[in-house]
């Protein structure tokens, strides 16, 4: 389980660069778009983009999930590289979305007169934060492990 949001592998393989990419075509789909085309049932279970040995995929939802890996990389004659990561938004939105409830959670007055003191009140913030952040582990690692899979498909 990986639990810092970024990965990266390299993979061995004897086939050729063509071969690989032919097979990564195979299972990879063009993407949809934004809007309603989003909704639409996706024709396979990855979509994106090939640029020359280069690549650029993404688990095809219906649905949107800011912690869902993209996945790049490049096509070399015996090896494939891959990197899985997060949406360059999403390094930005999360620690940005944490410091504003830490802060938030910091600053809000206690109730006064209560008994016993509301010592608790002080935690929730930072269950908050543990929270989402084995949920984006959880989703993270979940994606991952479908790109994963793809790749043993294509690499054997």
């Amino acid at each position: 389980m990986n639990l810092i949001f970024y990965e990266k592998l390299t993979l061995r393989t004897s086939h050729s660069p063509a071969e690989i990419r032919k097979r990564m075509e195979a299972g990879i789909g063009k993407p949809r778009g934004g809007g309603f085309a989003a909704l639409r049932k996706p024709e396979k279970s990855f979509e994106g983009t090939f640029d020359g040995d280069k690549f650029l995929f993404w688990r095809a939802i219906r649905h949107n999930n800011g912690f869902m890996p993209l996945v790049t990389g490049t096509i070399e004659p015996g090896v494939v590289n891959v990197e899985l990561k997060l949406h360059p938004f999403m390094w930005v939105f999360i620690p940005s979305w944490f410091g504003m409830l830490l802060y938030i959670g910091g600053i809000v007055p206690k109730p006064s007169g209560a008994s016993p003191p509301c010592a608790w009140a002080a935690y929730v913030p930072w269950a908050i934060v543990i929270f989402v952040y084995a949920m984006g582990i959880f989703f993270y690692n979940f994606y991952a492990d479908k790109a994963k899979k793809f790749f043993d498909e294509v690499i054997k």
